[in-house]
């Protein structure tokens, strides 16, 4: 069983770098013997796929912290987070709960039709270790508030045989 839970705003698909950051405030609980989560998916009114943000890795014995990539961004805390408990080893048994946040990032930015405010339609999905999908409806503000946000400008590096060095005679010429 798939519940979302939380305030009207706690649920939300982000302006984000071009794209979109999605966080999603869910309970799970499990009412079948032997299962395990194998992944989570997110089906939203447009096309275009997300991706799970990572485990965080341990840096300076600093807390582990989920963050979407930005120095300004929101950051959560490991223990608020459920994308690292997709484990295909990790069989909970019938009447267990978890709930927490799952944070993803998309490529493809909210559409237009969902303006800042707008609840945006979309299902959360959870893969059993056999594939198998559990799909919830689930609801998610449309946050555009910060839509200035665009991708980081990464300049085009030249690589070494793009600009051939000058002949000898130009050389000899400048000299």
């Amino acid at each position: 069983m798939i519940r979302q839970f939380g305030g009207v705003i706690e649920s939300r698909a982000l302006d984000f770098y071009g794209g979109a950051a999605y966080i999603v405030y869910a309970a799970i609980t499990v009412n079948l013997p032997h299962f395990a989560i194998s992944g989570f998916g997110l089906e939203l009114p447009w096309k275009g796929s997300v991706r799970w943000l990572d485990e965080p890795f341990e840096i300076d014995g600093s807390p582990k912290m989920y963050r979407f990539g930005g120095k300004y961004d929101p950051a959560f805390e490991k223990d608020e987070v459920l994308n690292h408990l997709a484990d295909v080893e990790r069989i909970l048994s019938p009447g267990k709960s978890i709930e927490g946040a799952l944070l993803a990032v998309g490529e493809e930015p909210i559409t237009e039709q969902f303006p800042h405010g707008a609840m945006i339609p979309a299902f959360l999905i959870v893969y059993d270790q056999f594939g198998r999908p559990y799909r919830s409806p689930i609801k998610l503000w449309s946050d555009r508030s910060k839509r200035y946000l665009t991708k980081p400008r990464v300049e085009k590096r030249r690589r070494l045989l793009d600009c051939p060095d000058p002949k000898p005679e130009v050389i000899k010429k400048q000299l």
